[in-house]
Parts: C-alpha cells; structure tokens; sequence
C-alpha cells in the first residue's frame, strides 16, 4: 500500500514536471516568435533593360525612404511594442514581367519576406497582380499607370496613381488643360509608343479631343525599339500643328527631343508621358527644356505633408532633384506601407490588407483611399519646365504656376 502510494506521488510528480517543461517550451516559443528586429521588405526593380534609368530613380526614392525611417530606429509595430528597423531584399528583373513572376515567387518562398514593395513601370507591375492574388499579400504598385487590377476584381493589388485614361481626363487631366487654351489650340499632331500605358493613354485622349472639337491631324505608333522619328517629327511640322503630344517613355521622349530641335519642330503646345519627369531631362537639354510639359502627381512645390521636405532631402543625398514620377511615385509607395503597417500594428499581410482596403492615408502626392484596384483619391497632373524647375500647371487647384503659352521657340 505503501508503494502504491509512493509510485502515485512519483508518477504525479513527474507529470508535474513535463506541464512545466511545456509551459516554459511554449513560453519561449511565443517570445521567440514576437522576438523580430527588422522588416523584410522584397521587391524586383529594373535596375538594367529597357526600363533601367526609370528603375534607377524609383530606387534612390525607396533608398532614401529606408535610411530616413531607419535613421528614426524603425517602423513600430505594436505586435512587438517596438520599432523595428527595415531591410531591402532586391533583385534585377532586367525590365521583364516574366523574370518579375520568378523573382516575387522566390521572395515569398524562400526569402520569406514581410512585406512586398512594387517593381518598376507598367508591364513589370501589371505581372505581379497574379502573385499578389495567389499569396495573398498586398502589393501597391507606385510607377503602374493601369487599371488592370481594376478589371481583374483584385483584391490585394492597387495601382496607387492615376491609371491611364486619367491622365488624358477632360477635367483634370492633359485634355482638362487643353481645352482650357482652346482658343489658343485648334490642330494637333501626336505620336504614341505601342505599350499598354501609352496606348490607353493615346485611345483616351483621341476620344477626348474629339469629344471636345479638337483636329488630330497626324496620329501614329511606333515601336520599343525605335531610332529614328525625325520622318515623322518633320510630317507633323508640315502639318503646322499648334500642339504635338508625344505619348512616349523617356527613351523615346528623348529621342524625340533631340530631332525636334535638329528639324526645327517646335511648336506652342508640347507635352510628353515620360521624359520631363526625369532628373536627367533638364541637364540633358537645358534651355530647350523651357515650357516643355509632361504628366506628375507631384513637383518640389506641393504642399502636401512632406513634399517639399522631400525634394530638397533627395538633392542632399543623391545631388539631384528626385524623378518627379519614378522617385515620388516609389516614396509614396513606401509612405502608405509603413502607415498601414503601423495603423495594423502587425505584419500579418491579411490584417494589412484590410487596412489599406478601409482606410484613408495621407502621403506626399496627395490623399490615398485604396478600392477596386486604384487609389479613388489619386489627381492626375502637368508638369511644365520654367527656368529649370518643375511647376504644375494643371489642375488649377493643385497648380503651383500658371501656364506658359507659348512654348518659347527653341534657344
């Protein structure tokens, strides 16, 4: 009897110890699981192919973003009750949507990342939309000028700034701007590069002016590749244009600068996509940049929250103004994942999902409130070159100069 008694006491004894042992097992296991330091944060950018000086500047922008909250200790994240500082996890894509879809599979399966940033331009952002579905991790694509999310029913994946026929828009778009001069504007002549955001951007704005009593004269495509348009540069100056739009991506916008000038093709009105953005546009041409316009959310001269604290911080890092698109475009990116992250107070993708599908966020570029794929709350804009800086010209309550008409003939 006394045995029996003793076995028992040994027996609860000994089961005593393996619930301890459990509980401390499981203890740590949780303290080890909220025990996180850094964000992993992945992406593909073109830093080489067709799209590389875009990539370049939209990197600079997400750089400096990195240093600039990890120079404040972090994001917090009330998950962990700290701030916990950001980590870039980056790869090439050589501007190929296909390499795009190689590289997000590898960062959610083998990097294992927290947090998914956007690649770089249309075609690239356009291939993530499937990642983004299939994982169920939200991706807000900055430099996409697509609606593609929109007609897909995606619901972990926003174009963040206005999508194409935006642009073109009869109110606050190019053709809003337009018509505002259209006593001083009759006949126009436009080019247009065959890629999805310049050809929805060119049936959008065809559609307008026409809408709105315009005369396209001279309308035609061309390809990626292109050397030469000077033929078609010199058709449109027989025509006697009073505006030319060329629909075109900095490669090609520069093309067609430098033939503009070598065939004396300048006309009073003209407006590119891509190209007057760049950094390198107005060193590259100087003078002759003067009056030209192009497509932006945002100038150096915004007040929104930030805006201009970000154009001067980015000349002191890099020594340079930002790319008016790629650059503020990446920031703004960045700017709304780290408020829906901290809004979340976690990492768990779902839960920040549902943050950036209710709310409404505030960044450089303007309001945010992300629904059905694209950002309802995003301005569309022109930028003009006066005296070498960026202005906005258009639309008139985002304005920070007036329009200068004519162009000024080429120095």
């Amino acid at each position: 009897m006394l045995m029996r008694h003793r076995l028992g006491a040994l027996r609860s004894g000994f089961l005593f110890m393996v619930i301890i042992m459990i509980g401390v097992f499981i203890t740590a296991g949780i303290a080890h699981a909220k025990s996180k330091d850094v964000i992993k944060i992945g992406f593909s950018r073109s830093l080489t192919g067709w799209s590389a000086v875009a990539g370049k500047d939209e990197q600079e922008a997400v750089i400096f973003w990195s240093e600039e909250v990890n120079a404040k200790g972090g994001i917090y994240v009330k998950e962990y009750g700290k701030k916990l500082r950001v980590e870039l996890v980056f790869y090439d894509d050589k501007s190929s949507p296909e390499e795009v879809v190689r590289i997000y599979e590898r960062l959610v399966t083998v990097d294992k990342v927290d947090v998914l940033f956007p690649p770089t331009q249309t075609p690239q952002n356009i291939a993530t939309i499937g990642i983004a579905e299939k994982y169920r991790r939200p991706i807000l694509s900055a430099t996409c000028g697509s609606s593609k999310g929109k007609e897909l029913g995606a619901k972990y994946w926003w174009a963040i700034t206005p999508v194409g026929p935006c642009w073109m828009d009869k109110q606050n778009g190019l053709a809003g701007l337009i018509n505002n001069n259209k006593t001083r504007i009759k006949d126009i002549g436009l080019l247009y590069l065959h890629e999805p955001f310049s050809m929805e951007c060119h049936m959008a704005i065809v559609q307008n002016l026409k809408d709105l009593a315009f005369n396209i004269v001279y309308e035609k495509d061309y390809s990626p590749e292109v050397k030469d348009l000077s033929g078609e540069l010199l058709e449109i100056k027989k025509k006697n244009v009073d505006a030319f739009l060329g629909l075109a991506y900095p490669p090609d916008c520069f093309l067609m600068m430098k033939q503009s000038i070598e065939v004396g093709f300048s006309p009073k009105f003209m407006y590119f996509l891509l190209g007057p953005a760049q950094n390198a546009f107005q060193p590259i041409f100087k003078e002759a940049t003067e009056g030209v316009m192009g497509m932006g959310m945002y100038c150096g001269a915004l007040n929104y929250p930030g805006a201009k604290e970000f154009y001067s911080n980015m000349i002191k890092r890099w020594g340079y103004p930002p790319n008016l698109l790629m650059g503020a475009d990446g920031y703004h990116a960045a700017q709304l994942m780290q408020q829906a992250i901290e809004k979340a107070g976690t990492l768990d993708p779902e839960k920040i999902r549902n943050v950036l599908a209710t709310g409404e966020f505030m960044t450089i570029e303007g309001p945010a409130r992300l629904r059905n794929g694209v950002n309802e709350l995003a301005v569309p804009g022109v930028i003009q070159m006066q005296h070498g800086v960026a202005q906005t010209v258009w639309p008139k309550e985002k304005a920070t100069a007036g329009l200068n008409f004519p162009k000024p003939k080429w120095p």
